[in-house]
């Protein structure tokens, strides 16, 4: 059965996904058949519209720019719409290890503060953030923990490797990583990760402490991924 698209983004969509097996060998007529619509049609849109990068598409290109930029804020806001596309099978692209570490770390943050957010507004009402140090504290050192537990896994990861390879891994490494993650740049990660998240603002000095330590532990991932690849 073929499909009948009216949504502009829809049609987009489909250029877009008819190119991709074009560029793999594949044939208009085998495209459009895969895809479950009729070849005229693509024909016809491909006239009318072009070849327009669809949503998805273009959201993560912004995410990785925004990353190589080491613009966190930037990237934050781009993210949970980024998630989204992602939660609905839009993107699967490999965006290698570093970014997809970073993206570990945000999944799992994001999903937090959603949850945190949801409780908040369903027991506290319309004004769930002007809640007492105590609860932010509190919310904080959740996602810190989050952070801290990613990074000791891609720790584990870089040991395991090591061993399997019988080679030492640099111990400045895991003490530099540990003691930055744990410690204040780590919290400071985590706190600037809740306000955003939880959908409020940074100052301009919050925004450059936030670039400040994303690229830092941006940095540390960067340096596992070099030590394993190097062993």
């Amino acid at each position: 059965m073929t499909k009948t698209l009216s949504s502009h983004d829809q049609i987009i969509s489909h250029i877009w996904d008819v190119q991709a097996l074009l560029s793999k060998g594949h044939s208009v007529e085998d495209a459009c058949e895969k895809l479950e619509i009729q070849p005229q049609n693509y024909q016809r849109w491909h006239r009318e519209f072009g070849v327009q990068k669809p949503e998805h598409v273009k959201c993560q290109e912004e995410l990785i720019a925004a990353d190589k930029k080491n613009d966190a804020y930037t990237l934050l806001q781009i993210y949970p719409r980024y998630r989204t596309y992602k939660e609905n099978g839009k993107i699967n692209a490999n965006v290698g290890f570093v970014l997809d570490r970073k993206f570990a770390i945000l999944d799992k943050v994001h999903l937090y503060c959603k949850s945190v957010d949801t409780r908040a507004h369903t027991h506290r009402g319309a004004q769930a953030w002007e809640v007492g140090p105590a609860d932010s504290a509190n919310f904080v050192d959740q996602i810190h923990t989050i952070i801290q537990k990613e990074f000791e896994f891609m720790l584990q990861f870089l040991l395991m490797s090591a061993q399997k390879k019988n080679k030492p891994v640099p111990s400045n490494l895991m003490s530099n990583i540990s003691i930055d993650v744990k410690g204040e740049a780590g919290k400071s990660l985590a706190t600037d990760l809740f306000t955003v998240f939880t959908g409020r603002d940074l100052t301009p000095k919050q925004k450059n402490k936030l670039k400040e330590d994303w690229t830092l532990l941006g940095a540390y991932i960067g340096d596992i991924a070099q030590t394993v690849k190097g062993l």
